[in-house]
């Protein structure tokens, strides 16, 4: 746990100074002076001076900045952030989320690499399922109901209102697309969990009430064995239960890790009435250099898409300020996801998607228009070229700083949040 604590603090501090590289870069190209770029925060370790540029090493690994020359002063000297055309300011402003955003996009790239490309193909059919009847291994999904399916993670965005009881589902086989309806409710016999199948047999749920669950298992929890066989990750659990479909009457003997410590328990399969789309999917491994790249493109705009759907969600109600995370929730998250992993490559896989992630929400949320924020400097770099003067640089300033005092209003409600959660 430490140790995926100190991770969650290097990547936090690895995103931040990316941003700041981007910010640092785009001003060079520009002809802004850089008065200071400094890698991490605190006191100064080792400082070299090029030209106008004095280049930082700080101690603490958690950040970093890039200053700028009339940046928050109204100098108009050449060399100076204000005397730049606002289209340079305009690209200076926006390359500190492009750069998380292209992290983000490499990350994506070696994750697809080592653990393929997340295609929405058919890997397997549940039998028994009502969309047994419809789809078979092989077959690529292109829309569920209203929903655009590009990745197998789209299939997420047709549960956000909950698991619809009628499945609308276009696939496309041999080259022809084909679209036919299905209910998604079944009664099966089930053991009460799911598990990520990328990485670790880590469970993501366990149903209240159910046998898996009165056994005494936990999300969380990473499976390490099934009936006596060693379960190396996620997949091979899928494989397991794929070839030995559970029996009426017959239990299934279950070890977990927690903490450490292994958790054994022979579980019971009940039958139970539930919902489920019937069919999975998993990533492809057998892609090109090409497929990789564009996997990994897809998924970093994935999780802006996710992004904007969640920002959605707070405007209309469907979320609010309770289901909001911040850096103390995300790092025990990060920390607690890193150190689940089985071995050292679930665990540096765990690593990058979580790098994705943070990437790209980094990038989308400093552009949006906020005070204070780049997107809200943005804003007002847009004014002034639409208006061809800008707006007094005092009243801007007041602006940000009640922007500022705003967010930290709601980064600090969102720490004690954070933190009772933590604590209970």
């Amino acid at each position: 746990m430490v140790a995926g604590i100190i991770f969650a603090i290097l990547l936090f501090g690895f995103l931040i100074i990316s941003h700041e590289l981007g910010h640092f870069l785009a001003a060079k190209a520009a002809g802004v002076e850089v008065t200071d770029f400094s890698v991490g925060m605190g006191p100064v370790l080792f400082s070299k001076k090029i030209k106008t540029t004095r280049y930082c090493l700080r101690l603490l690994p958690i950040g970093g900045s890039c200053s700028m020359y009339g940046e928050d002063e109204e100098i108009d000297k050449p060399g100076s952030f204000y005397h730049a055309k606002p289209l340079a300011r305009l690209g200076i402003l926006a390359a500190g989320a492009g750069m998380n955003i292209l992290t983000a996009v490499l990350a994506g790239v070696v994750l697809c690499f080592l653990a393929g490309v997340d295609r929405p193909v058919v890997s397997d059919v549940e039998e028994g399922h009502p969309a047994a009847a419809v789809l078979e291994e092989g077959d690529r999904i292109t829309r569920i109901n209203d929903v655009s399916i590009s990745c197998g993670k789209d299939l997420t965005m047709c549960t956000l209102s909950g698991m619809p009881e009628t499945v609308s589902v276009t696939y496309v086989r041999d080259g022809v697309s084909h679209t036919d309806t299905y209910e998604t409710t079944v009664s099966s016999l089930l053991l009460g969990f799911s598990y990520q199948t990328a990485g670790s047999a880590e469970l993501t749920a366990v149903t209240e009430g159910g046998a898996m669950a009165e056994a005494g298992f936990l999300p969380g929890d990473v499976i390490v064995s099934v009936d006596g066989h060693a379960m190396e990750n996620g997949a091979a659990v899928h494989d397991w239960f794929t070839d030995h479909p559970l029996s009426e009457g017959t239990a299934v003997d279950v070890v977990c890790e927690r903490d450490g410590i292994e958790i054994s328990a022979s579980v019971m399969p009940r039958m139970t009435e539930n919902t489920s789309f019937g069919f999975s999917m998993q990533r492809q491994d057998d892609a090109g250099f090409l497929s990789y790249i564009a996997g990994g493109v897809s998924e970093a705009v994935w999780w802006v898409k996710s992004v904007f759907v969640s920002l959605q969600m707070l405007f209309i109600g469907d979320a609010g300020i309770s289901d909001l995370t911040g850096p103390v929730g995300i790092t025990s998250t990060v920390a607690e996801t890193v150190s689940s992993g089985y071995d050292l490559r679930e665990k540096a896989l765990s690593g990058l998607m979580i790098t994705v992630m943070l990437g790209a929400n980094l990038g989308v949320m400093n552009l949006l228009p906020i005070p204070a924020l780049d997107g809200g400097r943005i804003v007002f770099t847009l004014i002034e070229m639409i208006r061809r003067k800008p707006v007094p640089r005092q009243i801007e300033a007041v602006i940000h700083a009640v922007g500022m005092i705003v967010l930290l209003g709601l980064i600090f409600v969102v720490f004690v949040q954070d933190s009772l959660r933590l604590m209970g």
